[in-house]
């Protein structure tokens, strides 16, 4: 550290590169725990495809491994170490990419379930369904809305469970309706 009265060169810096703070450091191997952490989402060939390196690869497995709170702790900072010395954007890409596809699952599972839910309890959802979806066997879906609208019905009256076996067929055959009309990348 340099003292105050010391001098220093004409354009007022001391001679030395500081660098990143230590503050800075410590946040990049923080992300670097973190996206090994992540990388864990992976699949042993995903994972395999995707790091050459044997150590790095086993220092992941070993991760994934330990329960134990310190020494997954430790494992974790030995991993932010190990991928220092990697070009880590085709890793934060594939992480990138796996957290999309959960992304665009759960969207496909909800509009399932909207699509279901509004079949049984509206009426006038048929409409909306076959304008939407003009493609499909619709005869039998919908005897299924039927079904299930008659299954809700008689559990209400029995107190049974109004989810049954036309319930959950309305939706394997509201899930591959949308499947057979969504476009090929969004399968």
């Amino acid at each position: 550290m340099r003292k105050r009265y010391e001098p220093r060169d004409e354009n007022g810096e001391d001679g030395f590169d500081e660098g990143p703070s230590k503050s800075q450091r410590k946040r990049d191997m923080l992300a670097l725990e973190e996206l090994g952490v992540a990388m864990l989402q992976l699949t042993d060939e995903q994972l395999d495809a995707l790091v050459d390196d044997e150590g790095l690869r086993t220092a992941l497995r070993d991760l994934r491994r330990f329960t134990n709170h310190g020494a997954r702790k430790r494992q974790m900072g030995y991993v932010g170490k190990l991928l220092r010395d990697f070009d880590v954007t085709p890793f934060r890409a594939a992480v990138a990419a796996l957290h999309a596809d959960k992304v665009r699952s759960v969207r496909q599972l909800r509009d399932i379930e909207h699509w279901r839910e509004r079949l049984i309890a509206e009426t006038d959802a048929w409409a909306a369904w076959t304008q939407a979806h003009p493609a499909g066997d619709t005869a039998a879906l919908k005897k299924l809305v039927a079904d299930a609208r008659h299954e809700r019905q008689r559990a209400a009256v029995t107190g049974s469970d109004p989810k049954g076996r036309a319930y959950r067929e309305l939706f394997r055959a509201v899930r591959a309706a949308l499947a057979s009309t969504a476009p090929p990348e969004a399968r």
